[in-house]
């Protein structure tokens, strides 16, 4: 079975958003292999902003977009994500 973890931010996701982004990974999984839905396994673990690393320093935020819960994404990004 798939199984997929999602790192994020502590507290920098709500329950509802998280239960949108296990929907939208187990539509995308689904949709591309056949597998039924209740194959699909989505863990969250939550981190403090000491956990993460880039280059070997840890990231301001403000310094890193991907850091950012409440960025954007462009539909080019999206697509080279899927």
């Amino acid at each position: 079975m798939p199984f997929y973890t999602c790192f994020a931010f502590s507290d920098s996701l709500s329950a509802a958003q998280k239960a949108n982004i296990a929907e939208e990974i187990t539509r995308i999984h689904t949709k591309l292999t056949g597998a039924p839905r209740s194959f699909v396994r989505v863990l969250f673990h939550e981190m403090q902003s000491s956990d993460i690393f880039t280059g070997g320093k840890a990231p301001a935020m403000r310094d890193d977009p991907w850091c950012d819960p409440g960025r954007a994404i462009s539909g080019s990004e999206k697509a080279t994500l899927i």
